[in-house]
């Protein structure tokens, strides 16, 4: 449904002319409900019901998820190490309310989707490098994930309300600026600088982990120090090989959209992908990765 969207709605104006009446709604994201409209009852309902049931899995996992994170790896650790099985159920069970409490007014807040994929590429821009790093820099800790995480969503909501509160936001997208900055880009930039200076300063304040744990997990990890070029060569092939794959699709598809050069630009993404993939086979092929 979602590919035919793109020849029966292929731009906002298709939407709108197909809409007259309601003409406030259109965004970017309004196509796939604009096909579902036109399908039978039968078909809707059932579409109905997969997109509920889709919806409840997605947010009862996740908040299952997020209840069991805040619970094991903060609550237990730092908080309460001597909690009772029933005493982290019980808190298990309240962090889940106020997760779905806070999901709620976030939904509320938020006023599309692509919003919401904003602040989730802020947030994940931000704690990238700390997630790569903390497999080779014994001196990381607990501390700096989670301050990481804290300053990365702090970042991310300033620069998704603040700034535009303030100012910041229409003063950078005015005048000569608007030439020079983009604004985007320039998010992303400043979120993962100012995310990154944060968890080195609280990595150099708090307490290096004991050498028996670091031990420890450098035999869980079989880690070498002779193969840690590699490894981190592979995994740069490997996010290209990927991530061209996926916008090559991507521009190939909406290519028949209307989009300028979208063909060439996917052509030219898939054959990066390809050779990615050739040259990430050859280099397993040599390490000892495990």
């Amino acid at each position: 449904m979602a590919l035919a969207s793109l020849i029966v709605f292929p731009d906002l104006e298709s939407i709108k002319a197909a809409f007259p009446n309601a003409q406030q709604y259109v965004q970017n994201d309004t196509a796939y409900p604009a096909m579902i409209s036109r399908l039978p009852s039968g078909w809707l309902g059932l579409v109905a019901a997969s997109l509920i049931a889709a919806y409840m899995s997605t947010i009862a996992t996740h908040l299952n998820w997020g209840a069991s994170y805040l619970v094991q790896d903060f609550y237990v650790r730092f908080v309460n190490p001597k909690a009772s099985p029933k005493n982290q159920v019980l808190v298990g069970r309240l962090c889940m309310l106020l997760l779905l409490v806070a999901c709620g007014v976030m939904a509320l807040i938020l006023r599309n989707a692509k919003g919401g994929f904003d602040l989730i590429l802020q947030i994940g821009a931000g704690t990238g490098l700390l997630y790569i790093l903390r497999w080779f820099w014994h001196r990381l800790n607990a501390w700096s994930e989670i301050s990481a995480m804290v300053i990365s969503f702090l970042v991310a909501c300033f620069f998704e309300w603040g700034a535009p509160a303030c100012g910041l936001t229409g003063w950078l997208e005015s005048g000569w600026r608007a030439e020079w900055f983009n604004l985007s880009a320039w998010k992303l930039i400043l979120g993962v600088a100012t995310t990154t200076v944060g968890w080195i300063l609280v990595t150099l304040l708090t307490p290096r982990e004991d050498a028996e744990t670091l031990r420890k997990f450098d035999e869980k990890i079989h880690a070498d120090l002779h193969e840690l070029p590699i490894g981190i060569l592979c995994m740069v092939v490997g996010c290209l090989a990927v991530w061209s794959c996926l916008f090559g699709c991507g521009y190939l598809i909406y290519g028949c959209g209307g989009i300028a050069n979208g063909y060439a630009l996917g052509g030219g993404l898939l054959a990066v992908s390809a050779v990615a993939t050739f040259v990430l086979m050859k280099l397993v092929g040599k390490a000892k990765l495990s």
